[in-house]
């Protein structure tokens, strides 16, 4: 949201001639505002519009990059408005999915590891078997337990 407008004028801009420029601020710096004059500009087709013009170095006559509301005077000084700006919003996406890949990957790797060569400490992994006793004890004694239940 914070882009949108600029965005959409880099989307849906295109070249127009001033045909007023005036109330310029000439500003910039870290604590000014940005340089902007107010302007009317006609596009190929005819059709005018109005609104601000993100630059103060532009004179009647002049091409600029325009949407319906506000006029660039290239489009590479509206890009450069924009790209930073979205630049900033989309690096957290991105360094999500890398560090979600990198850890899907980590994941199998160790997955792939423990199949191939599994802990020789589990019960069972000689034989195969998991359902009987596991030492030679008890099996002695639940023979033991049979014998007498018998005779």
């Amino acid at each position: 949201m914070l882009g949108r407008d600029i965005l959409s004028a880099v989307i849906t801009g295109k070249s127009a001639t001033l045909t007023y420029v005036g109330q310029c601020i000439e500003g910039g710096g870290h604590t000014g505002p940005p340089p902007s004059c107010y302007g009317r500009w006609e596009f190929a087709d005819g059709s005018t519009s109005s609104g601000t013009i993100h630059s103060s170095s532009v004179d009647y006559g002049d091409t600029v990059f325009a949407s319906a509301d506000r006029a660039y005077s290239s489009l590479g000084s509206a890009w450069s408005v924009a790209g930073p700006l979205y630049a900033i919003m989309i690096t957290p996406v991105v360094m999500s999915a890398v560090m979600w890949v990198n850890h899907y990957r980590q994941d199998r790797r160790e997955r792939t590891r423990q199949l191939r060569n599994p802990p020789a400490d589990e019960p069972g992994t000689e034989t195969g078997r998991t359902d009987g006793p596991g030492s030679p004890e008890e099996r002695d004694e639940e023979a033991a337990a049979g014998e007498r239940e018998t005779g």
